[in-house]
């Protein structure tokens, strides 16, 4: 049986990176839909769940420490490598036609 992901609730953030990860059927459907979205459909979703992970509790008034916020930011933005939102950023839908 096929689900329509678009049809409902929206996914959050962590459920999100964890489809990505764990559901081939949904990364099979996204490739040939998808210009540039090796990046999300490889290495997207284990980046989603891990920013989830920290965000979630941050939003909710728990502090995470300096240290972990530099290193999310460093890897997010491309501090010393290619950052993931530069490469989620090139990801986009495949034109019809």
């Amino acid at each position: 049986r096929s689900i329509d992901v678009t049809k409902g609730i929206p996914l959050s953030l962590g459920m999100l990176g964890r489809v990505l990860m764990k559901d081939e059927t949904i990364r099979n459907a996204l490739r040939p839909r998808l210009v540039e979205g090796d990046w999300l459909l490889s290495k997207g979703g284990s980046v989603l769940s891990a920013f989830s992970s920290h965000r979630n509790p941050a939003a909710h008034s728990q502090v995470i420490s300096r240290d972990t916020a530099r290193k999310l930011r460093n890897q997010l933005l491309g501090v010393g490598g290619l950052g993931d939102l530069v490469q989620l950023a090139a990801t986009r839908t495949r034109r019809p036609g």
